[in-house]
This record gives C-alpha cells, structure tokens and sequence, in this order.
C-alpha cells in the first residue's frame, strides 16, 4: 500500500503523468491519512483536492460507484475539517450528499452529512 504522501509526491515530482490512486488504496484511506499529511513541510492543500478530485472524476468514469463514495467522503472532509477554504461547508455538503447518492446506507457518511449541516 502507498501512502497519500507518496501519491501526492508522484503527482507533483512530474505534472505530465496521471496519477491515479489504486482502488485498494483509496478504500482504506481514512481521515486520519489525510491529517497526517499536514506534518510534511511541503505540504499543499490545493495539491491534495486536485489528486482526490482528478481521481474522483477517474473512478467515476470507470463506475466503480464504491471508491467514488469514498473519495467523496474524504474530499468532503478534507475540506471542512481540515482545509476550511471560503464555501468550506457549501463545498463539503455536496460531496458527502454525493457520497450519500452512492452509498447511502454507510453510517460514516450519514454521520459526517449531519456533521456538515451543523457549520463550522
């Protein structure tokens, strides 16, 4: 398993190759993965949302409806627990609601959705 850090620096070592996050990896990713990347010193938040965005729009093509929920849900909450730009929660809501449309019977989302609606 490669870690988000190590995607991130594939990504950023050279801007002509994709890089796409394994499956496998992308479901076991959590939050926890993405607060550690704010230990490293060239830490970017616009490089984080551009990997997870590029492969949501990936995986989203490909239909695989389970990693788009994931990736959903961890852009949802890097950007409203962790990133917090202006339109932080209006950003956030709409991927977790698109995590919820496909995968709505997962807790941690439902959970997360109610967690959005309450603001930051």
């Amino acid at each position: 398993m490669k870690t988000l850090k190590t995607y991130l620096d594939i990504m950023t070592s050279d801007y002509s190759n994709d890089c796409f996050i394994d499956e496998d990896d992308i479901l076991i990713f959590n939050e926890t993965d993405l607060g550690d990347l704010f230990s490293y010193d060239d830490f970017n938040c616009h490089d984080v949302y551009i990997l997870l965005l590029s492969n949501l729009i990936y995986y989203k093509k490909m239909n695989n409806s389970r990693v788009v929920a994931k990736i959903s849900f961890l852009i949802s909450y890097f950007i409203f627990v962790l990133w917090t730009p202006p339109m932080s929660v209006f950003l956030s809501t709409y991927y977790i609601e698109l995590s919820l449309n496909y995968d709505s019977s997962n807790d941690l989302y439902k959970d997360f959705y109610n967690y959005v609606l309450e603001g930051n």
